[in-house]
Order: C-alpha cells, then sequence, then structure tokens
C-alpha cells in the first residue's frame, strides 16, 4: 500500500467474541501514497467480556497475483475484559488416601499422588490423564538452534524435562469444602539447583486453577520453554482454540498471525520438516479445548493473562530423538503443553546466528502463570 492509492482495496471490520460476530461492516478510503486519514468507525462499545477488533484491506478487482476479495492486510486490537471460569461453592467429595487424595463433584473426579501430581482427571467416567502432567522448559532442538549450539548450551533443561524429583507435598480442604489446595514443589536436577512451585486448586462445578512459578537462579542458562506438558490419551485427537493462527506462530514469528478461533487434527499439526524438531506452537491463547470426534474432553483457559500451547502426538524426547519422519513411531498419545514462554526461533540464518535477545527467555528471572482446567 505504500506506492498505490487505497482506493483498490476494500476494507472490511469485525468485532467477535471467540466464534460469534458481534458487528461488521465495510468502506471505501482514497488515500495517496505517502498521506494518511482517519477514518471513524462505529464500534460498537458496551461489551459484557473481552473481543477481538479486526480491519482488513481486501482487494476490489482481480490481480494477476490474486483474486479479488484477497487480503493483502489486517491488523487487531482487544477490546473489553476477560471473565474466567465462575466457579461455585458446592462442598467436594474429599477422599484421603494413603500417599494420595482424591477429590469428586457428580460427574467430576480427579486424584494426587504425593509423589507425582495429578495423576487422574474424569468428566463422565472419560479418564483423559496417560501420566501426571510435568514442568517442562526444554523443546525438539531446531535447525537455527543447531547453527549455534543452543541445545548443547542449554541441555540441562532437557534433563530436567524428563528427570524430576517432587520433593514437597501439602494440601489444604477449606472448611466448607468449596475448595482443595494441593501443593508440590519439583525440585530440577540443574546446576545450580533451584525448584518449580505448582499449585492446584479444586473446585465446583470441577474447574482446577493451576498456579506455576519457576524460581529463577543465577547461573542458569537460556530456557528453550517454560510450561507444564500433558500426556493425554489419543481418544482426544482433535483441538479448537482462540488465538493466533490458522498455521504455528511463535513469538518473534506471529504479528502476521490473526486472533481468530482455529481448530485441527492433532495429527496434523505436526510440521513435516525433513528433522523433526520443535512444531505446531500458537501464541495469544484465551482457551484450548482436546477433543475426541463427538466434541467431548477438556479445555484449558487463560486466567489473567494469554497463554502458548502445542498440540501433539509426539513428546519432546520422541521428536529429539528422531533424525527422520520415518523413525517417529505410531503414536498412542496427545501431548499437550500449556506454556508460560517459548523462545523464538529465530532464522537470520541457521549457521551461527543466535536467536534474537528479545525472545529469549533468561534461567535467572522468575516466571509465573496460571490458567484453569475444565470440561469441554
Amino acid at each position: 500500500m505504500m506506492f498505490s492509492n487505497t482506493s483498490k482495496y476494500q476494507f472490511v471490520y469485525q468485532l467477535k467474541q471467540g466464534k460469534k460476530v458481534l458487528q461488521e461492516g465495510c468502506f471505501i478510503a482514497d488515500v495517496k501514497p505517502g498521506d494518511s486519514k482517519e477514518i471513524l468507525i462505529p464500534w460498537l462499545t458496551k461489551l459484557d467480556k473481552e473481543a477481538v477488533k479486526t480491519v482488513s484491506a481486501l482487494l476490489k478487482d482481480d490481480q494477476i497475483w490474486a483474486k479479488a476479495g484477497f487480503e493483502v492486510a489486517f491488523g487487531q486490537t482487544i477490546v473489553g475484559e476477560y471473565k474466567p471460569l465462575s466457579v461455585s461453592k458446592q462442598p467436594l467429595k474429599v477422599i484421603i488416601g494413603d500417599g494420595n487424595i482424591g477429590i469428586r463433584y457428580n460427574d467430576f473426579e480427579v486424584m494426587f499422588a504425593n509423589s507425582e501430581g495429578l495423576i487422574s482427571l474424569k468428566y463422565g467416567n472419560h479418564e483423559y490423564i496417560a501420566r501426571a502432567p510435568r514442568p517442562v522448559f526444554s523443546r525438539a532442538s531446531t535447525d537455527n538452534e543447531r547453527g549455534y549450539k543452543h541445545e548443547v548450551n542449554s541441555s540441562m533443561w532437557f534433563g530436567a524435562s524428563t528427570f524430576y524429583n517432587c520433593t514437597k507435598f501439602n494440601y489444604e480442604v477449606a472448611s466448607d469444602y468449596s475448595s482443595v489446595k494441593v501443593f508440590f514443589e519439583y525440585t530440577l536436577p540443574v546446576i545450580p539447583a533451584t525448584t518449580v512451585d505448582i499449585v492446584f486448586t479444586v473446585r465446583a462445578p470441577g474447574i482446577i486453577r493451576v498456579d506455576y512459578h519457576y524460581h529463577g537462579k543465577a547461573g542458569l542458562p537460556e530456557l528453550p520453554l517454560i510450561g507444564m506438558c500433558f500426556k493425554l490419551y489419543d481418544q482426544v485427537d482433535r483441538f479448537e482454540y482462540l488465538g493466533r493462527g490458522p498455521l504455528e506462530n511463535y513469538i518473534d514469528r506471529k504479528d502476521g498471525a490473526k486472533i481468530d478461533v482455529y481448530d485441527c487434527l492433532v495429527k496434523d499439526n505436526l510440521s513435516p520438516y525433513l528433522v523433526p524438531q520443535e512444531c505446531g506452537n500458537r501464541c495469544d491463547l484465551r482457551y484450548l479445548a482436546i477433543t475426541d470426534e463427538k466434541d467431548q474432553g477438556i479445555c484449558f483457559k487463560m486466567i489473567d493473562q494469554p497463554f502458548e500451547a502445542t498440540v501433539l502426538p509426539y513428546s519432546l524426547q520422541t521428536l529429539e530423538a528422531a533424525m527422520h519422519q520415518e523413525e517417529l513411531p505410531k503414536s498412542y498419545f496427545t501431548f499437550v503443553t500449556i506454556l508460560a514462554a517459548q523462545m523464538g526461533v529465530g532464522g537470520d540464518d541457521s549457521w551461527g546466528a543466535p536467536i534474537l535477545e528479545e525472545y529469549c527467555i533468561k534461567g535467572e528471572e522468575d516466571v509465573e502463570y496460571a490458567f484453569e482446567i475444565c470440561k469441554r
């Protein structure tokens, strides 16, 4: 648009809350190259929750390189206030066992083991957890990372994502049984040693709030990512989310990805790179629903800040071990990683240029985030 008049484009505006279109319209703007003009759009102002404003520039006529209606550019802004899930004060049934604690409310059941964490999550007799979710700090190294040996310099985080020690466990039941807090501290096998605190707060009608605190420490290397990986059974083989898409995007590769509601099969989210590596990330998520073919499953939702996430048929360890796509075995699980942050992917070159500093995660800095889990 820098060298052409904007009269060759039709501008379309839209206001959406999730899948719901609240307002839409279009206009023509006649602005010469190098000039500027302010266009007033009659946006709705009374919103009961967060919404996304989008303005797109579309071709009015066919061109040799694209058909009429092709989106040349877009801009977005977030308005309104995001509202977390509503919880109930109804009492929970709490069962204290030898080394674990179970909690029930109607068809919702959850169990925690004092040596691992969340070991069972059921809605309507459907078990979703194949293994206790664990804190993760590494990813399958990318071609760009290998170019400057980042995977070597941050290799201790691969070990911390594979092995960890649960060093503290406690729980707290509200006097009216309306909530249960379960506390875990994980000591990581890194030098110098540090810890991660994870607190699960369970409330009716089946909502789990997860609060995550990584304790940074001077002397630790950059982290590829900070988050929590859930190993689910592959009966949940598709996902829907409100965030940036439709294709994979990262903190240094997200501005061209539009915030909207998208869906994808888990198997199709594995990018067919010649060498398997980190892929499939999405940024600025408000919610992420993991479901089966009947749309039954679980949902992860933001609380204060959007999160990042990957949904893949393989663990980071399996992807890291494979040198070619044909080495990847048949998958029986779905791996969902809910992230506070993930470093960028770089790409200035693939033979030595590091990822830009503003897109890296410093090991000495604390990181906190929170999200909720509920029934789809």
